[in-house]
């Protein structure tokens, strides 16, 4: 962090000093006296206590993560420096080269490009736009669907104990899967990625326990015999079935729970049976979760991903303000008059930059000879106030 401070104290210097020199560009030393009269103001009014409370750093700092752009305020700050440095900078250069009108074109070409180039942003908050919005969708489909079983799960439970089947592979399951149900119905997309089913068999668990391919087919048959006595379903044909009456214990399972088609059961495919209505929809929200897990740990890379891509426009924005700048400086230049100057009204800059290094070299020899004078009496003085040993 100390590294990064002292850089950026430098540059501030460095920037301070372009301005004061800017300032004797445009009118020698009583443009100077105003730029630093400009820089002082501030501290002035600091120490009067009538410059604003004004906070240039943001409210909260993020450790990790994508992080956050910061406050207004402090943008404000770097936007500002970037258009001091562009303004001076172009300022500087039309001081030290013959450059024509011809340089002003050249810049427009810039000028527009950085223009055009922020449209690029529009696109992109469009895309990240989208983005969150899918994975707030699908994170709250995943909920409602996780909820939905988990009250279908309560109610098989119950039957379970009043036909006295709780030994029973499903019955077990249904038992204890209301847990992890619970979980993913509030769980945010982060957590749900890490803890959510990977396949269907990471929900086929009984306290922690795995389950055998075997176990698993058959606690899904106790399910499917569960279904087709509570909801039986006439068929009277290979194309046309009877689905039973509608109830609170058979209901038709909605469409943004069954988002994925079940796996084979003992070979057989049940890919349709699943839209049948049901009163435990655990081979549509099973698969179902297993497929919201993997498409929102997709859709989370791409969150992340915008959120840390959208903090490099902050740099964007400083180097626009600098190409700003230097459009202001043109104007500037015209205003002034800078190439209509003659050759020994031009490079100003260099004339204060050569007089201020042979005031500070005068000013560092007088230092140096201040201090060797001064040692030199105090080693004087120090001779004088000993005392001298002689003959006795």
């Amino acid at each position: 962090m100390l590294p990064i401070l002292v850089v950026l104290w430098i540059l501030l210097l460095v920037l301070a000093f372009l301005y004061i020199t800017t300032g004797y560009v445009l009118a020698r030393k009583k443009g100077a006296l105003v730029a630093l009269s400009i820089l002082l103001l501030p501290g002035l009014l600091v120490l009067q206590g009538w410059w604003p409370l004004i906070s240039f750093v943001p409210d909260s700092f993020v450790i990790g993560g994508s992080g956050v752009l910061g406050s207004g305020w402090g943008m404000l700050t770097l936007v500002g420096l970037g258009l001091v440095a562009g303004w001076c900078g172009v300022l500087v250069l039309i001081d030290l080269l013959p450059i024509g009108d011809g340089f002003g074109h050249v810049y427009d070409h810039v000028w527009y490009a950085a223009a055009l180039l922020a449209g690029i942003f529009f696109v992109f908050d469009s895309q990240a736009n989208r983005h969150v919005q899918s994975l707030q969708e699908s994170s709250r489909d995943m909920q409602r669907a996780s909820a939905y079983l988990l009250k279908q799960a309560e109610r098989y439970e119950s039957w379970c104990a009043q036909n006295r089947l709780g030994e029973s592979l499903s019955c077990r399951w249904a038992s204890s899967v209301q847990q992890t149900l619970l979980d993913y119905s509030a769980e945010d997309p982060a957590v749900f990625v890490v803890t959510g089913p990977h396949a269907a068999a990471d929900m086929y668990q009984i306290n922690g326990q795995r389950l055998t391919p075997e176990q698993i087919t058959s606690l899904r048959n106790e399910i499917a015999t569960y279904n087709e006595d509570m909801c039986p379903v006439t068929r009277i044909s290979d194309r046309v079935s009877v689905m039973p009456p509608s109830s609170s214990r058979c209901l038709r399972t909605p469409v943004q729970f069954c988002a994925a088609f079940p796996e084979r059961l003992d070979g057989r495919d049940v890919r349709h049976d699943a839209f049948n209505p049901a009163s435990l929809a655990s081979e549509c929200v099973v698969s179902t979760l297993v497929a919201f897990r993997g498409r929102q740990e997709q859709l989370l890379t791409q969150v992340k991903d915008d959120r840390r891509s959208k903090h490099y426009r902050w740099i964007y924005y400083v180097l626009f303000s600098i190409v700003i700048g230097g459009k202001i400086a043109l104007a500037t230049a015209k205003t002034a008059g800078l190439n209509k100057r003659t050759p020994t009204e031009r490079r100003r800059s260099l004339h204060w930059v050569r007089r201020l290094w042979q005031i500070s070299w005068r000013g560092l020899q007088i230092i140096w000879w201040v201090i060797a004078g001064s040692v030199a009496i105090c080693v004087a003085l120090l001779r004088f106030a000993m005392p001298r040993s002689g003959k006795r």
